[in-house]
């Protein structure tokens, strides 16, 4: 498929979504990102268009944008995750060109294995910074439900933990509604931040979690 017959509408975004797996990285299409970026305006115009005359029409779009953009930024954290990891593998091999990443993701790579020789070298030969890094980061403290969730999911995963060479297959994903707000938690694709009336896919384990609490309910028919 060419450049120019390549779309990116909500379903798609959805079909990458739903590719984001244990340590596999999927091949997205070069202008994946780009290609989102137009429908998001396309979604935005028509919003627009539609803000005086079509109120159901406004809905739809303000909710598609909003869901497409949660889907969007949890697709960017897991192969980021994915790309900042395959830089440390490969950062004593010869450049190459990594075929099946966005044209940012390319840019990106390039630029974290560079970054990663940097921080080998003066971790482990020269003991000295290549740059002024000495300020400290600290990260945000995880919300205690974020934390509860991702524990009870760990120990839901232990206790089906496949054998050693058993290749495990992607978490089954459900639609759920948020009837109640609650705080950020993280999952194994990224942090969700929803709001009261939200709808998000989820993998099982976490909806079970939320439904049980009576914070989220099914709208899959299940």
């Amino acid at each position: 498929m060419s450049s120019e017959d390549y779309k990116v509408d909500y379903a798609e975004i959805t079909r990458v979504y739903r590719t984001l797996r244990g340590d596999v990285l999927v091949d997205i299409p070069h202008d994946f990102y780009r290609k989102a970026a137009e429908y998001i305006a396309s979604l935005e115009k028509a919003g627009e268009e539609a803000s005086s005359s079509n109120r159901e029409l406004l809905h739809t779009a303000q909710t598609q944008i909003r869901e497409a953009r949660k889907l969007l930024n949890q697709i960017w954290e897991f192969r980021t995750r994915k790309l900042a990891l395959f830089a440390v593998s490969q950062r004593k091999s010869e450049p190459s060109g990594q075929k099946g990443l966005s044209a940012e993701e390319e840019e990106f790579l390039a630029h974290m294995i560079s970054a990663v020789r940097e921080h080998e070298n003066a971790s482990l030969h020269t003991g000295q910074l290549p740059r002024d890094t000495t300020s400290t980061v600290t990260p945000p403290p995880l919300s205690s439900t974020a934390i509860t969730v991702a524990e009870e999911r760990r120990a839901e995963e232990s206790e089906d933990e496949a054998p050693k060479g058993v290749k495990l297959h992607a978490p089954k994903l459900v639609m759920v509604r948020f009837v109640e707000n609650v705080p950020k938690f993280a999952t194994e694709f990224g942090e969700f931040d929803v709001k009261k009336e939200d709808v998000a896919f989820l993998p099982e384990a976490y909806s079970r979690v939320l439904v049980d609490r009576k914070v989220a309910v099914r709208i899959d028919g299940n």
